[in-house]
Order: C-alpha cells, then structure tokens, then sequence
C-alpha cells in the first residue's frame, strides 16, 4: 500500500493531465505554478493553473526560472 502522500500527489497529477488535456482542444497550454505559504507552523501549497494560447505557451519557459528553497526548522 503506498502511503496517503502518495495518493494525493497522484490525484494531483491526474487532474492537471486532465486540464491540459481540456485546454489543448482549444488550442492552448496550461501552465502550473506552486506557492507555498506557512501559516502558524503549518504549510500550504496552493497550485495555479493559467491556460494560454499555444503561442505564447512555447515562450512561457523563457520567463520563469526554477528556484529551490531549502526550509529549515
């Protein structure tokens, strides 16, 4: 049995492929984005989804840089 993160990160995956998978009938690409937000000791990530026509979602990945933050307790 995989445990419960497991899970919720797959149903997270499933319904992204699902919106890409809508918005590319109309010809356009979704991009995803993560913020991250501690409230009182306890983290919330929040998943933006931004659909853009096809274009302008080929250039998408000029404008954004991955940044890795460590967190430390």
């Amino acid at each position: 049995m995989f445990p419960p993160s497991c899970g919720k990160e797959a149903d997270s995956q499933n319904f992204m492929k699902c919106l890409m998978k809508m918005h590319a009938k109309d010809n356009k690409g979704v991009l995803f984005y993560e913020t991250i937000c501690s409230f009182r000791e306890q983290r919330h990530t929040f998943i933006e989804a931004v659909p853009l026509p096809f274009e302008e979602f080929q250039d998408a990945p000029a404008y954004f840089r991955v940044r890795s933050t460590i967190w430390l307790s």
